[in-house]
């Protein structure tokens, strides 16, 4: 039981979500979570007592940030014929 958990804890640095391959960065995840936040408040605004303002602006907020994410990692892509190094992970004893 503790060598997978060992294994669980030395997969990723800490410095991201980790889902599936890929890591989620702190953009994405922020910009997702408000953008599904502002759909759930869009359906309950009502019974949360709250103006519909609040989940509109949540919604765009999060398409806003989610956004820049993209275009953010467009910009960080290697270009074509060169290799993105993967840094090395330390390990937790």
């Amino acid at each position: 039981m503790l060598d997978s958990l060992c294994e669980q804890a030395n997969r990723d640095d800490g410095r991201y979500f980790q889902v599936g391959n890929r890591q989620v960065g702190t953009l994405e995840a922020m910009g997702l979570l408000s953008l599904v936040m502002g759909l759930a408040l869009w359906h309950f605004h009502e019974k949360a007592g709250l103006d519909i303002s609040w989940a509109i602006g949540l919604g765009i907020g999060g398409s806003l940030i989610y956004s820049l994410h993209v275009l953010l990692t467009i910009r960080r892509q290697p270009a074509a014929g060169e290799s993105a190094k993967q840094p090395a992970t330390p390990r937790i004893p």
